[in-house]
């Protein structure tokens, strides 16, 4: 009820502050045919103004909307990642049909540049991994994604944050 409230009560201010500015033109220049020409003319305006602030605020609030969306995934992802992501990469690693690229290209060094990082980011960016199903155990694949299936019932989190 009180946010129904100020909203008809700012209604009402600004409809008296526009009313007293009119009486008040009207009381300095005693012209009301100016004043009602003025009023017709901005009447005739109120519905472009009314479409362009509509499509602004609409358009702000889908971006506001799609931003807390990819927040909540982010959350989502990061929750999941730091529960079961890296045990999952190690048995996905085992699938990969040419495992030495990896150990082959991403060899750590404590020396290493940020010109270096960039060098590997490269290098995985076109890396296209072929998955040979017969190389790692399936079935403890398969029981490792049945024990996290249960992960948004397990957490919580994705319920607390409307996914």
């Amino acid at each position: 009820m009180k946010r129904i409230r100020w909203k008809i009560l700012f209604s009402i201010a600004l409809v008296a502050t526009s009313i007293l500015l009119h009486l008040l033109h009207y009381d300095i220049f005693r012209d009301s045919h100016h004043i009602f020409l003025y009023l017709l003319g901005d009447l005739a305006f109120l519905p472009i103004n009314v479409l362009l602030v509509t499509l602004v605020i609409e358009h702000l609030i889908h971006k506001q909307e799609q931003l807390l969306m990819f927040n909540k995934l982010n959350m989502v992802i990061g929750a999941f990642f730091s529960e079961a992501g890296t045990e999952l990469l190690k048995l996905l690693r085992q699938f990969d049909a040419n495992p030495g690229y990896m150990e082959e290209h991403l060899v750590l060094n404590k020396d290493w540049k940020q010109g270096d990082y960039y060098q590997i980011k490269k290098r995985f960016g076109s890396y296209n991994p072929q998955v040979d199903i017969h190389k790692g155990d399936i079935a403890h694949l398969k029981a490792f994604l049945s024990a996290k299936g249960n992960f948004s019932e397990a957490s919580g989190k994705s319920q607390s944050i409307g996914i």
